[in-house]
């Protein structure tokens, strides 16, 4: 029943995987760029904005975003730190995001 609905859901709002696909053509370079800055290796960026495509298809809200660059760079953004702190350790602070460790205090 709630695939159904979701494919209702898209069919009503003219989402499908064309569209999805598109958004990958135009902005497929952009958020590999976001991802290569986050993790520093190609294979894994590529991954990553994979994922981003499946990712949108079910986080695509009812009224198109008002710059869908910005979704789209939020999500790869989003996977790639998922995927940095899956390898190197869920304590490290990827770019003032995450959990910092308190200081010692000497004394």
């Amino acid at each position: 029943m709630l695939i159904f609905f979701c494919a209702v859901n898209r069919v009503k709002t003219g989402i499908d995987e064309t569209t999805i696909a598109e958004s990958g053509k135009k902005y497929g370079a952009y958020c590999l760029t976001v991802s290569e800055n986050i993790l520093s290796v190609r294979e894994d960026a590529e991954e990553c904005v994979s994922d981003t495509w499946l990712r949108s298809w079910k986080l695509m809200p009812p009224v198109r975003p008002k710059c869908l660059r910005l979704f789209f760079a939020k999500i790869t953004r989003n996977l790639s730190i998922d995927r940095y702190r899956k390898t190197h350790g869920s304590g490290v602070r990827v770019r003032g995001i995450g959990r910092v460790r308190p200081l010692r205090r000497e004394g």
